[in-house]
């Protein structure tokens, strides 16, 4: 006799009227939504204000359609000959809740990609 068993369990069913606090991001009005946007951008050592300002344009036009939310665009920068910016870099990670003994480690493996 041969038994089969299943790797998968399906997750328990949860009903809006058990849970109504519980929200999907698709089914907030737009003004409680908190929106970020975040790009890694390799650029200049010398001149990272070029790469900051492309990443502003290339993002205006999505900002403008989730106008009424909240929107903040990260934009971590990386210099491409090893740079690490202290405040495009390593102050983006920490806004974004990174804990701070781990912000240059990650800046260090992100550096290590190119």
């Amino acid at each position: 006799m041969r038994e089969t068993w299943s790797t998968s369990a399906a997750p328990p069913a949860t009903s809006r009227a058990t849970n109504p606090t519980e929200h999907r991001p698709k089914d907030l009005n737009k003004t409680r939504r908190d929106i970020h946007l975040v790009e890694i951008k390799y650029g200049e050592d010398t001149r990272p204000q070029n790469q900051l300002n492309a990443a502003k344009e290339q993002h205006k036009d999505l900002c403008n359609i989730l106008q009424g939310a909240s929107v903040t665009l990260h934009t971590i920068l990386l210099g491409v000959g090893g740079t690490t910016y202290n405040t495009h870099t390593l102050k983006s990670f920490k806004e974004l809740g990174l804990d701070p003994q781990r912000v240059k480690k990650l800046a260090s493996k992100l550096l290590c990609t190119l």
